[in-house]
């Protein structure tokens, strides 16, 4: 019998014992929230960790980007996992946004790329660079072996390239729920 994964609240009181299957992501680990809720208050903190994953923020924290590529490329350890943290179960915390992100049903994505394919994957002038623009930054990512496979299903399921794939992985990723407020 599979559990869904859950928030799980750390506690002080003695004998109390972390539950199997759980990793914690408070703030000394590489998954832990960089925006002090005593500074913003829980709920502000947690909507700043959600857009600050998403890539929103990017321009106001740019000493933080490499850590947040760290927590996107280290997701797949927590797929399937319970994580704690100490905040209270009835207050908002970063392990909200971090359970959806490693749980993400790869299935569902499978399922809207293949209904979006009608037109063969292909927009008009897709590939063609505007004259004069410079080519972007490329950023690269070292993906976990079973991601790296994932892709390479979804890919041949869907019939699309494999960075057409990652790229629409990366934008369901951006529209994470803005209810944790």
């Amino acid at each position: 019998m599979t559990t869904t994964p859950r928030r799980i609240q750390r506690k002080r009181t003695p004998g109390w014992v972390s539950p199997d299957n759980t990793v914690y992501v408070g703030r000394p680990t590489v998954f832990g929230n960089p925006f002090d809720w005593k500074e913003v208050g829980r709920a502000k903190a947690v909507a700043m960790y959600r857009d600050w994953l998403a890539g929103k923020l990017d321009d106001h924290f740019p000493d933080l980007v490499e850590r947040r590529q760290a927590i996107l490329e280290r997701l797949p350890e927590l797929r399937g996992r319970n994580q704690s943290c100490w905040c209270p179960l009835e207050a908002p915390c970063h392990a909200d946004v971090l359970l959806p992100l490693a749980n993400q049903d790869m299935s569902e994505i499978t399922t809207k790329m293949q209904s979006k394919s009608s037109h063969g994957g292909r927009r008009p002038g897709a590939g063609r660079k505007p004259q004069g623009e410079r080519p972007k930054e490329r950023k690269t990512y070292t993906l976990a072996p079973d991601v790296v496979e994932r892709i390479n299903v979804l890919s041949d399921e869907t019939g699309h390239s494999k960075a057409a794939v990652i790229e629409y992985a990366v934008r369901s990723l951006k529209k994470l729920p803005h209810n944790l407020e």
